[in-house]
């Protein structure tokens, strides 16, 4: 290995769209991404999740729960020329505008000769990591996704899942092809800068499982961070670069990592504060200032993650202030009654029996995989065959 390590650059999710489209399509690399590009190309390699699909004007948008987001073909050449080598494509708006959208994402991708990983025509293709050689260092990238209804099957394309069982058998299946492994996971609560239970015991399983570094993408914000067994995760990346208002003051900010292997010795990771240009079509590194004010929050928001009894408090803070939403969007509810059952008065006659009902229903396994399947086939059966899935 070169003195030094290899370096490897790692930016949050990119969706270059609103304001940010024009420049992407123009190829502008200045304009776009300022005084971090000497960031990007200062390092060995650079990846980054790609947000949205690349697809072609004429492709229709998926019935779906959220909106369809979608990005010029140019925009694989500018991050390209910019200095990535490779996209991550496991998120939740990857299959936005259906099987062809993902085709046109791969297409221009490969045009651009820009790597792709974490989606494909089926799972088996999603499931592959991408290795690449830095400075005689073998390093995978495994891109993986929760399920919003946009994950790959054995017959249908989509975004590689992020169930531990298929983690373990990709790993398994390439085991002695690489030296280290940096795991890109989409999911995460939106504005929430903890992780969920399952998904801290998920990421700390990655670590286990051989994982260097786990970023967690997503949240749209910047969260908390830990060291487990060695390895680093991350729970909150931010935006990198996403021009979307519903996003809050949180989705301008976010972090660039530049991540250090050298033999022997746990990867050093580098965490570089960047900001989106206020009004503006780009984005920046954040001043001294303001670096320092949001890596003082992460420290903090780190602190109440390591202590159980803060974290826990969080946890059911947030689930209590999201309740009266999860419940009517479970009912089927729209916006005007779940406006009325803010103070959840719509829920006053469910006796504690009919809760216990709908709670056995979602969180029982067997229980919770049909109704999956049936929602699944439900959905198929109302949606015209040439919309695909979403």
């Amino acid at each position: 290995m070169a003195e030094g390590g290899a370096r490897i650059f790692v930016g949050g999710d990119i969706c270059p769209i609103g304001r940010m489209s024009d420049p992407f399509g123009r190829g502008e690399s200045d304009l776009v991404f300022g005084d971090v590009l000497d960031l990007i190309r200062g390092c060995d390699f650079a990846v980054a999740n790609l947000e949205c699909p690349l697809a072609e004007e004429s492709r229709r948008p998926v019935p779906k729960s959220g909106p369809n987001l979608r990005a010029l073909l140019g925009s694989a050449e500018t991050l390209r020329r910019s200095g990535f080598g490779a996209v991550g494509l496991a998120n939740n708006h990857i299959m936005d505008f259906g099987e062809a959208g993902l085709k046109d994402t791969l297409a221009a991708c490969a045009s651009a000769d820009l790597a792709t990983f974490g989606a494909g025509a089926s799972l088996s293709e999603a499931r592959k990591p991408l290795i690449v050689t830095r400075k005689g260092v073998r390093i995978a990238f495994l891109a993986i996704a929760e399920d919003e209804r946009c994950l790959a099957t054995s017959s249908r394309p989509g975004a590689n899942p992020a169930d531990p069982i298929w983690v373990v058998r990709t790993l398994a299946e390439h085991r002695g092809q690489f030296d280290r492994l940096v795991v890109l996971l989409h999911g995460g609560n939106e504005g929430f800068q903890y992780p969920a239970p399952w998904l801290r015991e998920t990421c700390r399983f990655l670590v286990e499982q051989g994982a260097d570094v786990v970023v967690c993408q997503h949240s749209h914000c910047v969260g908390s961070m830990e060291v487990h067994q060695g390895g680093t995760i991350l729970y909150g990346q931010g935006n990198f670069i996403f021009d979307y208002a519903d996003h809050g003051p949180l989705g301008g900010q976010g972090l660039g990592l530049v991540l250090t292997f050298q033999d022997g010795q746990p990867a050093k990771v580098a965490l570089h504060p960047i900001e989106q240009v206020p009004g503006g079509s780009g984005i920046r590194r954040s001043s001294e200032r303001e670096a320092q004010a949001l890596l003082e929050t992460l420290r903090a928001q780190s602190d109440v993650l390591g202590d159980p009894e803060r974290y826990g408090q969080v946890w059911n803070a947030f689930c209590d202030q999201r309740r009266a939403g999860f419940l009517t969007r479970l009912f089927g509810f729209g916006r005007w009654l779940q406006r009325l059952n803010r103070r959840e008065w719509l829920f006053r006659h469910l006796t504690p029996a009919d809760l216990l009902r709908i709670y056995n229903l979602v969180s029982c396994e067997s229980h919770r995989s049909a109704l999956r399947t049936s929602l699944d086939n439900l959905i198929d059966r109302t949606t015209p065959p040439e919309e695909g899935r979403g």
